[in-house]
């Protein structure tokens, strides 16, 4: 969760530098879910990242996640095939995985020491506040990056 925010910023601090006014952040997000679901194949296959015990059994936290990328990854093509937000996909794509992490860490066996939230939770949030705020500023006509 913490390198999408990094590699975002890195991204913005070189098209300023550069003065590179366009957007790049569309073909990426189609590709983006793909590190994501190699990353939690490893997570499978190494036993970690579990999810918290309840009533029926284990939740399925890597499947669910994996499952998440999976249509975050047909929506995305969907969308550039169609035409439709050009420009946002990357800032939808931080938006969207931003809540659903902040959700299913819930449901998670992490640490959360932040009056019951985890790191990722408030890092799920802050970039889907981030990400929120560069999709208006995108729709009011700006050209901010990503």
């Amino acid at each position: 969760m913490g390198a999408l925010p990094d590699g975002w910023l890195g991204v913005e601090i070189a098209k300023k530098t550069l003065g590179y006014r366009e957007s790049t952040g569309d073909r990426f997000a189609m590709l983006l879910p793909v590190p994501l679901i190699l990353g939690r194949i490893g997570c499978l296959s190494a036993g970690c990242c579990g999810g918290i015990v309840y009533a029926f059994g284990t939740w399925p936290s890597v499947p669910v996640e994996i499952g998440f990328q999976l249509v975050a990854m047909i929506a995305l093509w969907r969308m550039r095939r169609k035409h439709w937000q050009p420009g946002q996909h990357f800032h939808l794509y931080l938006i969207g995985y931003g809540l659903f992490r902040f959700g299913h860490e819930f449901l998670r066996a992490t640490p959360k020491p932040f009056l019951g939230l985890s790191g990722y939770q408030l890092l799920g949030l802050a970039t889907a506040l981030a990400a929120t705020l560069a999709y208006q500023r995108r729709a009011l006509g700006e050209k901010p990056s990503a």
